[in-house]
């Protein structure tokens, strides 16, 4: 778990153009909502908020100038697809001590016995599984250990262990797996067209022979 402090300031007004000044003055239009209470558009610094992204934080902090600090997960957020840059967050508020219902994005670990020993692909499926836990108890990642997959093996999200926290994904999600060769599988499809090739020349014959002795 990581919790980090964030500079917020409530903003008045809504729409695209108080959007667009807002971050033309580096800031992140967001809001903050809290379950049965009315939601606060707010306005954050954009570097903080960037520095934070790439820290894996669970916890959130929104610090505002009047000194009340409203503890918070990331709910959601919008990217610019061009620049790929936030464009709006959204920020759900906890109380640390009731569970909550987050996203945790998954990390391979190890290198497939079926890669570096029978030439085969690791195909990583699922990057993220979610998860009901504590505020405190949000891990900033899940290891999904893969070095002991072979050709044809996979990992579910059933596979993964939960100490502190319940996952509500279903358990048959396939994670990762680890497939043969191309080359491999386009022999295997080679040889299947092949077999079926002589019986379909045999029936043509049939038919041929057939037509002729009316």
């Amino acid at each position: 778990m990581s919790e980090v402090k964030l500079k917020a300031t409530k903003r008045e007004g809504t729409g695209k153009q108080v959007a667009k000044k807002l971050r033309r003055n580096g800031l992140i239009p967001a809001i903050y909502y809290f379950h049965g209470q009315d939601s606060i558009p707010i306005a954050i610094d954009a570097k903080g908020f960037q520095t934070m992204l790439s820290e894996e934080v669970t916890i959130v902090d929104l610090e505002f100038d009047n000194g009340d600090v409203l503890p918070s997960v990331i709910r959601e957020i919008q990217w610019d697809p061009v620049t790929t840059k936030p464009l709006h967050v959204d920020f759900l508020g906890v109380k640390l001590d009731e569970a909550v219902t987050v996203e945790v994005p998954l990390h391979l670990v190890g290198t497939p016995n079926g890669v570096k020993n029978q030439g085969g692909v690791l195909q990583f499926l699922v990057r993220a599984v979610e998860i009901e836990c504590l505020p405190r108890d949000i891990p900033e990642h899940i290891e999904v250990d893969v070095s002991g997959l072979n050709v044809h093996d996979s990992i579910t999200v059933g596979d993964l262990e939960t100490p502190n926290f319940q996952i509500i994904t279903d358990p048959e999600t396939v994670i990762a797996s680890v497939v043969p060769p191309r080359i491999e599988v386009e022999a295997e499809e080679a040889e299947v067209e092949e077999e079926q090739e002589p019986e379909v020349v045999s029936k043509k014959k049939e038919e041929e022979e057939e037509k002729s002795q009316e």
